[in-house]
């Protein structure tokens, strides 16, 4: 019983420790930056994908702290090779489909690891729309 426990336990470890190499290295990161109500700006680090010469982030969930935030204001910032730039931060619901095969496409396994604790259902597509200033 002892033995079976451990196994579990390392199986559970792996596979955290494989969503997080997945997440982190699985290919480009960028940096998100929110503001919550109070002004307060907040960094996540977040997949992006260039699609029909929009660029896209996705949402795992509508519940996600930073999509609410992103949702309150609009406004965003995004470190992408380097390089911080504005957006206004759209939801687009009806090209989440599009922008999840993207996704798949361009991260591959990474995708698809992460995608064991996400309902493709929930996610939603993000059009981000360069801002002025």
């Amino acid at each position: 019983m002892k033995t079976l426990l451990t196994l579990l336990v390392g199986l559970l470890v792996a596979f955290a420790l494989s969503i997080v190499v997945a997440s982190y290295f699985g290919g480009e990161n960028v940096i998100l930056r929110t503001a919550d109500v109070a002004g307060e700006t907040h960094e996540t680090r977040l997949w992006i994908q260039d699609l029909d010469r929009m660029v896209w982030l996705r949402a795992g969930s509508p519940e996600n702290e930073w999509y609410r935030r992103l949702i309150e204001r609009p406004l965003v910032e995004v470190r992408r090779k380097g390089q911080w730039k504005r957006y206004r931060a759209i939801p687009t619901p009806h090209r989440t489909d599009e922008v999840n095969s993207a996704m798949a496409r361009k991260y591959g396994w990474a995708d698809w690891v992460t995608g064991l604790l996400r309902d493709p259902k929930a996610t939603v597509a993000i059009r981000l729309v360069p801002a002025a200033g």
